[in-house]
């Protein structure tokens, strides 16, 4: 690659990485690095992690270091009907951060006082960067923003999308939020809604209730293990909040729910006294 070929294009970016990374290596697994070597081949297993079979024909460009990915995907196909890329992006992203937050050491490995779940934080920005997934190389303003987005001091678990990457794709993320695949946090914020209900149609209800039931265990664990952090526990429940709203507010889970006989309380995290 000649120096007249390293020139910005206008990107859609995520940068995200793994929350308390740093407490995982020196507190929680401090002498089971294979501990450590199983979360970081999970979450890079993640990025191609396609049970719809909506990405066959599409992948974006990723680079990656340590518990740091950034995803890049180009405008130039922005025309395209719905905006499809940025549409099959954001259901990518949801699907790491699904597929993470109830993720947990396999048999071989795991001790009695190991927890599931490990969750993700991250920043979507549209605007100029270059990338070199060969190299494994990427730089630019909108790297630097995503950084930026993510890197906020007592934000919750989530990738937050900046306004001007919102601005970018109208169409296509008034369908996103819609689906409730994307939606607008107390902060003003949009992020990737990963804690919504999945479609049935999708996923099949069954093992959609599961994965409910799992985000549940998880979530409600960290609320009782963290009550004394106010850090901690203001994060996690921030998500149990998310999951227990989209719970309640689900009427196609609620409808199938009271087909079967089954409560939809079942699903609900326990928040308070």
């Amino acid at each position: 690659m000649t120096n007249n070929h390293i020139v910005y294009t206008d990107v859609c970016l995520t940068f995200m990485d793994i929350q308390g990374f740093k407490e995982m290596v020196l507190a929680r697994y401090p002498d089971r690095p294979f501990v450590i070597h199983e979360i970081l081949k999970e979450f890079k297993r993640a990025q191609y992690h396609d049970p719809s079979n909506f990405l066959l024909s599409w992948q974006p460009e990723i680079v990656s270091f340590s518990d740091s990915i950034v995803r890049g995907i180009s405008k130039k196909d922005r025309s395209s009907p719905n905006n499809e890329r940025i549409i099959n992006e954001i259901k990518a992203l949801r699907l790491v951060q699904q597929r993470l937050l109830t993720w947990e050491p396999p048999p071989a490995i795991k001790n009695n006082g190991d927890d599931a779940g490990v969750f993700i934080r991250g920043g979507m920005a549209q605007g100029p960067a270059f990338l070199d997934h060969g190299n494994n190389m990427i730089f630019g303003p909108a790297m630097i923003k995503a950084f930026e987005l993510a890197d906020v001091k007592g934000s919750p678990f989530r990738i937050v999308v900046d306004q001007a990457a919102v601005d970018a794709y109208p169409k296509a993320i008034e369908l996103l939020v819609r689906d409730n695949m994307v939606a607008q946090d107390c902060d003003g914020l949009w992020f990737v809604n990963y804690l919504s209900v999945n479609p049935f149609r999708s996923y099949g209800l069954w093992t959609e209730l599961e994965r409910l039931e799992n985000v549940r265990d998880v979530l409600q664990k960290q609320v009782l293990t963290h009550c004394r952090n106010d850090v901690l526990l203001k994060k996690y429940l921030w998500a149990s909040e998310k999951h227990n709203s989209a719970v309640r507010e689900s009427k196609p889970l609620n409808d199938a729910l009271a087909g079967v006989g089954l409560e939809r309380d079942r699903l609900a995290i326990k928040t308070g006294p």
